[in-house]
């Protein structure tokens, strides 16, 4: 596997996500390839196949202009991988909070007249937009 190295100006860590995707890109998706640094500032990059001018200059820009990983950023990621565990925890509250909605409804159409609109039950979805809102935060 070829390697490359890499040096840059940064001096805040960057987001490995996106980091990956632009160095991916800028390299034509090589299945080979990886993206390792000791500090912000001295990157390798391997791929299989040999590098290109153009590749070596647009993965010096990715590596460049990536944004930072803020706490914001790193707390979505945390969300996002989250566990079977993590998510088991989750859809039971969630089970219990649309319990709670679904009494909530019945009440109001029990009162004369009806109070509306009606609660609508929460998705898993909803839930996750949700979480990962607050973690941006």
């Amino acid at each position: 596997m070829p390697l490359q190295a890499f040096t840059s100006s940064r001096t805040t860590r960057p987001d490995d996500v996106t980091l990956l995707n632009q160095v991916r890109t800028a390299v034509g998706n090589d299945p080979g390839l990886g993206v390792s640094y000791q500090d912000f500032t001295h990157y390798v990059v391997n791929k299989n196949t040999a590098w290109q001018p153009a590749e070596i200059t647009a993965v010096q820009n990715a590596i460049d202009t990536t944004p930072e990983l803020t706490a914001q950023v790193a707390a979505q990621r945390a969300v996002d991988a989250y566990t079977s565990l993590d998510l088991a925890t989750l859809r039971v509250l969630l089970d219990e909070v649309n319990v709670l909605r679904t009494e909530l409804n019945t009440l109001r159409a029990a009162v004369s007249p009806p109070l509306t609109p009606a609660l609508p039950q929460r998705t898993e979805t909803q839930l996750r937009n949700a979480v990962r809102t607050k973690a941006g935060l």
